[in-house]
């Protein structure tokens, strides 16, 4: 018996990476149209309103935050290097990049509500046509 256990997480898995590959080379992206054309291949590909969201979400984060990837061969240096205090700087790489991170101003929470509001409107009104 097959079991429909994790698809939806799957879906939003596949959308993400395939928006991402989609940003990439044509700069352009179709979330709902994405999804829709999953479903058509296997039912319940993103099941729920937060799996939606969480899919938008993910996609902002990428766009604003550029490439972060590290090569695994460059991993061990990397570390090395965001451990360590550098010259001129009191605190390591890492608490930098954790003061980055956890920096958001109001503003931003206040857009990331607005967001999630616009996207939660998007779905409604997806599902009325």
């Amino acid at each position: 018996m097959w079991s429909s256990a994790g698809v939806g997480r799957t879906g939003a898995v596949i959308v993400i990476d395939a928006m991402l590959e989609r940003i990439k080379h044509e700069k352009t992206l179709d979330v709902y149209g994405h999804v829709t054309c999953l479903r058509s291949q296997r039912n319940y590909m993103v099941q729920t309103e937060d799996q939606y969201v969480f899919i938008h979400d993910a996609l902002v984060e990428a766009i604003q935050s550029g490439n972060t990837e590290v090569p695994a061969r460059n991993l061990f240096t990397h570390i090395q290097r965001l451990t360590r205090v550098e010259p001129g700087d009191s605190v390591t790489g890492m608490e930098l990049e954790f003061k980055v991170c956890i920096s958001h101003d109001q503003s931003s929470i206040n857009q990331s509500i607005n967001h999630h509001s616009g996207v939660r409107q998007l779905i409604k009104n997806k599902r009325k046509t």
